[in-house]
C-alpha cells in the first residue's frame, strides 16, 4: 500500500517514499508523511498504517522523539508499541473481511517499518517487515524479520530495499543485482523508482514524493512536502 525505496553504498543512503494513504474500509486516498523525522532517526512506514474499526493509526502511535539510543533498540521499542495494536487490527480484518485480509496480510507484508540515522558518523539503514502466521487454533502472529546495514556493522557492500507492486520491485531488483542500480546519483534512483510506481496509478500510491539522504555528515531533506 505504498512505494519506498531505501538504496545504500558506502557513506549513502537515501529514501524516497510516495504520499497517499488509502483507507481499507471506505476506499478514502488522503496525504501523509511515510518518513518521519523522530529527532534521533528517521523512520518510513509501508502497508497497513490505519484500521478505522479498531482505532489503529501507526502515526499515532510514533512518538515525537526518541531517545539517543542505538538504532536497534529505538527499533525494538517501536515494535513494541506498534505490534500489539497492528495484530488486533488484523484480527478484525482477518474475521470481517477474508477477502482484504488475504490481499494485505499473507499475500503481502501487512506492514514495514524502514529506519535510519547516523550513528557514530556512519548512515545505518534497518529495515523490517512483518509477517503474519495463522493457527489452525487460536490468534494470529505477526512475527518481525529485520534486515540490518552494514551487515554485522562491518559488511558495507551496496544494498537496497523497495515497497511497491511485485513487477517494479523485481525491476529494481535486477537493477541491484547486476550493479547498475548504485551507480551515479542515489537520489534519482531512488526517485525514479517511486514515480515508476505512481505512474501505475494503483488506488494505493500517489504524490507527492519525499526524499531523504543520510551521509557521513548528517541528513539532509532533497524533496519534503509542507506539512511533514
Amino acid at each position: 500500500m505504498t512505494a519506498i525505496a531505501a538504496i545504500c553504498r558506502p557513506g549513502e543512503i537515501v529514501i524516497a517514499a510516495d504520499s497517499r494513504r488509502l483507507s481499507l474500509t471506505d476506499g478514502a486516498q488522503t496525504v501523509v508523511c511515510k518518513i518521519r523525522d523522530l529527532n534521533t532517526l528517521f523512520a518510513a512506514v509501508s502497508g497497513i498504517n490505519s484500521y478505522a474499526p479498531t482505532h489503529f493509526d501507526v502515526y499515532q502511535l510514533l512518538p515525537a522523539q526518541m531517545s539517543d539510543a542505538d538504532i536497534g533498540i529505538n527499533l525494538d521499542s517501536l515494535c513494541a508499541s506498534i505490534l500489539p495494536p497492528l495484530r488486533l487490527a488484523l484480527e478484525h480484518l482477518r474475521n470481517n473481511n477474508a477477502n482484504l485480509f488475504q490481499r494485505y496480510a499473507i499475500q503481502k507484508s501487512p506492514m514495514g517499518i524502514t529506519c535510519a540515522r547516523v550513528q557514530n558518523c556512519v548512515p545505518i539503514l534497518i529495515t523490517l517487515d512483518v509477517v503474519v502466521q495463522v493457527p489452525e487454533n487460536g490468534p494470529l502472529e505477526a512475527i518481525p524479520h529485520r534486515n540490518e546495514w552494514p551487515v554485522l556493522g562491518l559488511c558495507d557492500d551496496p544494498k537496497s530495499s523497495f515497497v511497491g507492486t511485485d513487477e517494479g520491485v523485481a525491476t529494481y531488483l535486477e537493477l541491484a543485482e547486476s550493479g547498475e542500480l548504485y551507480q551515479g546519483d542515489l537520489v534519482e534512483r531512488a526517485r525514479s523508482f517511486v514515480q515508476m510506481e505512481i505512474d501505475k496509478q494503483t488506488p494505493e500510491i500517489g504524490e507527492p514524493i519525499d526524499i531523504l539522504r543520510l551521509t557521513v555528515d548528517g541528513a539532509t531533506w532533497i524533496q519534503r512536502k509542507a506539512g511533514c
